[in-house]
Parts: C-alpha cells; sequence; structure tokens
C-alpha cells in the first residue's frame, strides 16, 4: 500500500482558497481510494503509484478546471513492500498501540 500527502493549491487565486481545494478534494473522493482531509494536506491510500499519481493528476486538473492558470503540487510519498502499511496502522505505530 502507498500512503501519499498531497496539497494542491492555486497561486492566483488570493488568500481564501477554499473552493479550489474543495474541487481537488472532490476528485479524490470519487476515485473511492480511503483519505483523510488534515488542515494543511490530504493523505491518500493508493494500492500501487499509477492509481495514486493518476487521481493526484485528476485533482490538479480540476483545480486548473475551477479557474486557476497557476497551481503548485506537493507530494510526499510513503511506499513500503515488506508490510500492508495503512494511515490507520501508521497513526496506531505512533500513538504506541502496535
Amino acid at each position: 500500500m502507498i500512503i501519499a500527502q498531497v496539497s494542491i493549491s492555486p497561486l492566483d487565486k488570493g488568500i481564501s482558497v477554499g473552493k479550489y481545494v474543495r474541487e481537488a478534494v472532490k476528485v479524490i473522493e470519487e476515485s473511492g481510494l480511503k483519505y483523510h482531509v488534515c488542515a494543511m494536506a490530504t493523505e491518500i491510500e493508493a494500492p500501487n503509484m499509477d492509481t495514486l499519481l493518476d487521481v493526484i493528476k485528476r485533482a490538479e486538473q480540476a483545480v486548473i478546471d475551477a479557474g486557476s492558470k497557476r497551481v503548485v503540487t506537493y507530494i510526499k510519498i510513503d511506499h513500503r513492500v515488506d508490510i500492508d502499511a495503512t494511515m490507520e496502522r501508521k497513526i496506531k505505530v505512533a500513538k504506541g498501540e502496535l
């Protein structure tokens, strides 16, 4: 399982960009992948890199389609292959529950 942290933001829409972020989150939600929206980024679980990058690409395009002429996308990927790593498992490990 791949866990990614993604932040997609328009640079040309001022200081309040929530409506553009919502467009990106809609695409992630419609993908059917497990995700969690946080204050500064969205975390996504994907079964493989192709699926992850396809969803991110479509989410970024949604921000462009909403009217942005310049978008910055930050991606941080944790691709662990020795266990079935999930967001829930990582949180439990961090809390000392596993």
